[in-house]
């Protein structure tokens, strides 16, 4: 007797889906090739829009799976990659088609998973499909529409003079230079100020970057009224009336910052004290520059209203007069113990921050307190300072921060 064969019977969603989700890096890879003439040439810097493709193809697998469309928020990502695409030059044209081909190649890839007689599977999935496609060229367009509002804000009559007026310290008496003024909320000549100096790492790429970048910075608190900004040349300048205390702006400018990072916008941000009125805008502008210039190198925001005394002190004063007053032998010390593991120098400043309390420091450095008072006593040693003198402690402390700031 001949036993019948089972029949695989039709592919199922399910499977179809785990399918896709095997073959994602593949499927972008076939994506980029056909959109982008060279691909191989170009991996290496397209490698986040290759990771890009991939995660949305898995958000767009979970999706399916729960029968459900993919949620606006979950493309939020997506928007990064294509305002960034847009700040490269890229046209709204070219972004659509990109959206275009990328549906075909998910189209395509479900036709072959589900076989010749997948047929109907392959039209439940379509439905989803396209309202991804759709949310995705809902989103180029959004972003092309953000990218040219922000040049048009930036352009507006009489912004640019005005904010050069001010940070020169002249006085204000054109037409639209003071209906600008009022419209900032600085017509009052007392009003507190705050000035915020950028200046990208890289040239901006484009025109529409640096308005964008200006816009982000200009409008991260989200104030219902707009403060002054304009680009000036390679940099963004901001001033604002401050009636609050800076930190809530501190806060929305490090998260603005972040996402201007995120858009391939790396910026060094600086943020001024507040200053009593329009006349302390130069010297608001100085502050900001200053604390641009000290932000890291690699990009980050620094505010001096963070900031305690003594660290402004040192902000302002981290330069080679400063530290050619430090003694010779403990600028030795310093430079040498930085240089190397700096285990001398992270002994002392535990030592400082514990009250001067040997065993807490030890235990904060999850040393012995043998070995703690050992590197203790080697610093006296080199330095000739005694570390129960508190000038001593003071000079060292001081040299330690001098060259923490030299080396940031």
């Amino acid at each position: 007797m001949v036993m019948a064969t089972k029949s695989a019977g039709p592919v199922t969603s399910e499977q179809v889906l785990a399918k896709l989700r095997r073959r994602q890096r593949a499927l972008v890879e076939a994506y980029m090739r056909e959109l982008v003439p060279g691909y191989e040439r170009h991996q290496k810097r397209l490698r986040d829009m290759h990771e890009a493709g991939e995660l949305t193809i898995s958000l767009l697998v979970q999706a399916l799976s729960a029968g459900r469309p993919i949620t606006r928020s979950e493309l939020d990502f997506v928007r990064s990659y294509l305002r960034r695409a847009l700040l490269r030059g890229a046209t709204e044209g070219e972004l659509v088609r990109a959206a275009q081909l990328w549906q075909r190649v998910l189209w395509d890839a479900l036709e072959e998973l589900a076989g010749p007689d997948g047929g109907a599977l392959v039209a439940r999935l379509s439905r989803p499909l396209i309202d991804y496609v759709d949310e995705l060229s809902d989103a180029v367009s959004e972003s092309v529409e953000e990218i040219q509002a922000a040049r048009k804000l930036t352009a507006r009559e009489g912004r640019s003079e005005l904010l050069e007026d001010l940070l020169a310290g002249r006085p204000v008496a054109v037409g639209a230079r003071l209906g600008a003024l009022r419209a900032c909320g600085l017509a009052d000549a007392d009003v507190l100020v705050l000035v915020v100096a950028a200046r990208p790492l890289q040239p901006f790429p484009d025109p529409a970057a640096a308005a964008v970048a200006a816009v982000a910075l200009a409008h991260a608190p989200g104030d219902a009224v707009e403060p002054l900004f304009a680009v000036r040349g390679d940099e963004v300048v901001v001033v604002r009336a401050t009636p609050d205390p800076p930190q809530r702006l501190v806060d929305a400018l490090t998260t603005a910052h972040e996402a201007l990072t995120k858009d391939g916008i790396v910026l060094a941000v600086g943020v001024s004290t507040v200053h009593a009125g329009r006349a302390g805008v130069p010297a608001a502008y100085d502050e900001a520059c200053l604390a641009r210039e000290r932000a890291p190198t690699t990009g980050g925001l620094l505010a001096i209203p963070a900031l305690r005394p003594l660290e402004y002190l040192f902000l302002r004063g981290a330069d080679a007069t400063a530290w050619s007053l430090v003694p010779p032998a403990i600028r030795e010390f310093v430079e040498r113990d930085l240089a190397q593991a700096g285990l001398l120098v992270e002994t002392l400043m535990a030592y400082l921050a514990c009250d001067l309390n040997v065993k807490a420091a030890a235990e904060r450095l999850h040393v012995h307190a043998n070995t703690a008072h050992y590197r203790l006593a080697k610093i006296e040693e080199l330095t000739a300072c005694d570390l129960r003198d508190l000038d001593d402690l003071q000079e060292l402390a001081i040299a330690v921060r001098l060259a923490r700031h030299r080396a940031a």
